[in-house]
């Protein structure tokens, strides 16, 4: 009795099929994660879904923690051809990332095509204030921040930890960058000037103002490039979310209404002082 063969499907409907499971947010990523392990055929249709995101030193809703850097570096060395997959990255320092900080470096600076980029602070532990302009991994955000594919940048922290000396020098090599979150941080104007004399107006679409950003979204309005043109171009802005706690930011968004042309977009978070841990917003979004 002959064999029934089995039906070989295209690679482009597998593609579709694969990509069809990434849309869940509940069970895309283990069902990718299955085919991977099913399949050598699959591993490569899979592996772009897989690491497409990918968080380092996070706290996960699950209550497990997200790969750390020590994770991540071994998972790009043993497979590097995994860099081209990556397109978001958040990462958030960590206590023990000081000591492993050259070969980090070097594993951030193999990405190539990351899309969307967030800073922060390890969710757990007390981390003193981050000095950017210090850093030893300095140079690699700035490989980072110069990609022609970034087109998101966050630089946000939800703890009490603050990251200080951000160099506008470097903002601006996010030329690509239309999509902008700040959080509890502060600028300086930097320490590359001839950057500064050849960089251009980031133009923004999306302007995000976190927690406690009070003091760096007065610095970003008002700075400007050596030229006098401001270091962030808001004549595009579409979207705008900002964030109120204990300070008023009135200002701040009168500032801004005053530069834009064509917001269609606004989002207003209130958090109001409680007894309890956790503050509910009150969250306005309309314009």
């Amino acid at each position: 009795m002959q064999a029934k063969s089995v039906p070989v499907f295209p690679t482009e409907i597998t593609d579709i099929i694969v990509e069809s499971l990434s849309y869940s947010d509940y069970y895309g990523l283990p069902s990718i994660k299955s085919c991977a392990l099913a399949s050598h055929f699959f591993v490569p249709l899979c592996q772009k879904h897989i690491f497409k995101a990918i968080k380092i030193n996070y706290l996960l809703v699950n209550g497990k923690r997200s790969p750390s850097a020590e994770d991540f570096i071994e998972l790009m060395t043993d497979n590097a051809s995994i860099a081209d997959y990556v397109h978001s990255l958040s990462y958030r320092f960590g206590s023990e990332d000081a000591f492993i900080a050259p070969a980090l470096s070097d594993t951030l600076m193999s990405l190539k095509k990351l899309q969307s980029l967030t800073v922060g602070y390890e969710a757990a532990g007390y981390q003193p204030d981050l000095d950017w302009q210090t850093m030893e991994l300095r140079a690699a955000f700035q490989h980072l921040l110069n990609l022609p594919t970034l087109t998101q940048l966050t630089l946000h922290d939800k703890n009490q930890n603050h990251i200080n000396n951000f160099p506008l020098s470097d903002l601006t090599l996010a030329s690509n960058v239309d999509d902008f979150g700040i959080g509890h941080m502060d600028f300086n104007s930097g320490d590359d000037d001839f950057q500064l004399a050849i960089a251009a107006p980031l133009s923004l679409k999306r302007l995000r103002l976190g927690c406690r950003s009070e003091g760096a979204t007065k610095t970003l309005l008002s700075a400007t490039l050596p030229n006098g043109d401001p270091v962030v171009d808001l004549k595009g802005l579409t979207h705008l979310s900002v964030h109120f706690s204990v300070e008023n930011r009135q200002q701040d968004i009168k500032a801004i209404y005053e530069r834009v042309t064509q917001l269609a977009h606004l989002k207003i978070e209130l958090y109001g002082e409680t007894r309890w841990p956790l503050q509910i917003p009150i969250i306005y979004s309309g314009l």
